[in-house]
């Protein structure tokens, strides 16, 4: 019998592509606010940033409460290497909304909770807190999430502003 040994890597020690390889590659929202479906994408060189900073915002919260009713939006997310974008960050075909990999819903702040995003995780379906990173990617892109949890007033977020994609192209209607 021959053993083999296993080398476990901890996701820092991975390269770049890696970990981008384990996130979509376009995220299409529609709904609620927005006149037509936004997309939000990386820009050459930094393909997905937007999107990686967007989930490592997400925090699972099973204390989140979601208002009866439907979402406010509905988000459709394009993995693999059939959507790799080109080096302009341009998607190789068309995003039609059905046609991405997986789904997920948005609900907007309320009273009782901060914005919420239920998708997939770890192959289970969970809510999960929107951090402020997060929002501030999604309000960019056009989404109306509702009041501010970090303070009445946006400069009381300063603390985490995140660089959002300078190119008009980032964050587009569909």
């Amino acid at each position: 019998m021959r053993v083999r040994s296993l080398l476990v890597l901890p996701i820092f020690l991975l390269p770049a592509h890696r970990k981008e390889a384990s996130s979509p590659w376009f995220i299409v929202i529609r709904g609620a606010s927005l006149v037509q479906p936004a997309v939000i994408r990386g820009t050459a060189g930094k393909m997905n940033s937007d999107i990686l900073a967007l989930e490592a915002s997400l925090q699972p919260d099973t204390s989140l409460r979601i208002e009866p009713g439907a979402a406010d939006y509905e988000v459709a997310e394009f993995w693999g290497p059939e959507w790799m974008p080109d080096s302009k960050g341009r998607a190789p075909q068309a995003l039609h909304f059905e046609s991405a990999g997986t789904f997920a819903k948005i609900y907007r702040a309320s009273r009782f909770s901060p914005p919420i995003w239920v998708g997939r995780m770890n192959g289970r379906v969970v809510a999960m807190r929107i951090g402020n990173p997060g929002r501030l990617i999604l309000e960019h892109a056009g989404l109306r999430l509702g009041p501010l949890e970090c303070g009445l007033q946006r400069s009381d977020c300063s603390a985490t502003t995140v660089a959002l994609s300078p190119s008009p192209a980032a964050h587009e209607r569909v």
